[in-house]
């Protein structure tokens, strides 16, 4: 963290401490459980970061509802009940070590009115510190005879956002000021036998990696800027890149909000839930049958991250339009002649399909990756031409011309000659411009609004 304005003597540093409080503030994660009546097969634990409540943590200013009320809601989540932990940590001497925290998970998941060992699947929904709490809390059960939580593969997925797993430089830098455990325990160091390095030595020696699926989500806002008796403050993100990745075994998407942003959906049309569900469904993909048919499909591929940004800003602007979308289960990186299209619907086909043009780009720009990725986007196109109804967008930083002329013939005629292929050239550097996105945009609603021959 820095600050743009320097004052120097007693007044910089009271304002530093300032500046911290504040960012420290960003980092909110607190209590109460929230379930349905009965007990279904799986459970959801949504558990919050530092210095906050479930609540300040997981509702969006403004907002009735906070996430995991917006999940017990969602018809994808009928089978499921969802459930918090709340713990206390403060800027105090007094405030619990991350072990003790852990500790305490324990004793209260295992409660009579939550009965962890009770359920079949397990998923973990965890912003912040509260991430290192739920590694902390299976690291210890992994030590336990017959492994506790952990027996019969009861723990199905961690879902982390702005977890920082090598730790965070804001609190190296509040531990100068505090003498909190809790922040001194988070911590950026080389020291073999600081805590996250020896966390992180644990969960890999326990084999953890191996057995549980980590999907992790960072911010890519970053930067907050904060003004205290008229100076402007600006500080680094929280939880960096770098910091969030380590430990994650399924990837690393970026999310266009701030730190406390990440875990704030306003509805469960907003793109931040619609990304767990995807998650969801990706562990238990029976649960999709709850769920109804919808216009849009946002493409989300194995092969290629490279889109992610910018499938995140359509979703936001899908959500502000309220046009009704969902994303594709993963597409593989090979996509087989006759592939799964059960990937990208649902019931019924969709009216249009999104797509990054580099969906199954595998490795390296060279002359065979690209012949590979050329051959599975023909077959995609070849699958989805036998569906009249389709409309399809590709956007990519390529060449409208380049890419059609990696299309087979068939595929030109089969999509290109009836209008049922909008390209989208979007030259952007993540994220994209309102103006592209605005492009993209009309594309999507043009073809909503056609009839099937796309005119």
């Amino acid at each position: 963290m820095k600050m743009i304005s320097s004052p120097s003597g007693n007044d910089a540093a009271w304002r530093r401490l300032s500046a911290l409080v504040l960012m420290l503030a960003v980092m909110l994660g607190g209590s109460g459980a929230l379930a349905r009546e009965g007990h279904a097969s799986r459970l959801v634990v949504f558990v919050h970061g530092i210095f906050g409540t479930i609540d300040s943590t997981f509702r969006a200013e403004g907002q009735r509802l906070g996430w995991p009320e917006i999940t017990d809601a969602d018809p994808l989540f009928d089978d499921a009940d969802i459930r918090t932990f709340q713990f206390e940590s403060t800027l105090n001497p007094s405030s619990s070590r991350i072990i003790d925290i852990a500790k305490l998970m324990k004793t209260e998941l295992e409660a009579e009115d939550i009965d962890i060992l009770g359920y079949n699947d397990v998923v973990f929904v965890a912003h912040s510190l509260g991430g290192i709490v739920v590694r902390q809390y299976l690291v210890n059960e992994s030590k336990l005879e017959g492994r506790g939580v952990l027996a019969g593969g009861r723990i199905k997925g961690l879902y982390l956002l702005g977890t920082p797993m090598n730790g965070a430089g804001i609190a190296n830098l509040g531990s100068e000021f505090f003498n909190s455990p809790t922040l001194f325990e988070l911590n950026e160091s080389h020291d073999p036998n600081a805590f996250l390095n020896r966390l992180r030595a644990d969960w890999i020696d326990a084999k953890l990696g191996t057995e549980i699926p980590s999907d992790c989500i960072h911010e890519t806002k970053g930067e907050v800027t904060f003004e205290v008796l008229g100076f402007e403050l600006w500080s680094a993100e929280p939880a960096d890149r770098e910091s969030v990745e380590a430990l994650c075994n399924i990837g690393l998407s970026g999310f266009p909000e701030n730190h406390s942003g990440l875990v704030k959906p306003t509805g469960q049309g907003d793109y931040r839930h619609n990304r767990f569900q995807q998650f969801f469904l990706g562990l238990f993909p029976d649960a999709d049958d709850a769920m109804g048919d919808d216009e849009i499909v946002l493409a989300r591929c194995e092969a290629s991250k490279f889109g992610d940004g910018v499938t995140y800003q359509l979703a936001q602007e899908l959500d502000l339009k309220s046009l009704k979308y969902h994303y594709s289960r993963y597409l593989p990186k090979d996509w087989p002649a006759g592939g799964p299209l059960g990937m990208v619907f649902r019931q019924t086909a969709p009216k249009v399909v999104v797509l990054h043009f580099s969906c199954f780009q595998q490795g390296p720009e060279t002359e065979t990756g690209i012949a590979e990725g050329a051959r599975d986007f023909n077959r995609f196109l070849a699958d989805l031409a036998t569906n009249e109804g389709i409309k399809l967008v590709i956007y990519s930083r390529a060449d409208p011309a380049d890419i059609t002329s990696m299309m087979t013939m068939a595929n030109r005629q089969a999509l290109i000659d009836t209008r049922r292929l909008e390209f989208v050239p979007l030259r952007y550097k993540v994220p994209a411009t309102q103006d592209q996105i605005d492009f993209a945009m009309s594309k999507i609603e043009g073809f909503l609004k056609s009839g099937a021959s796309g005119q």
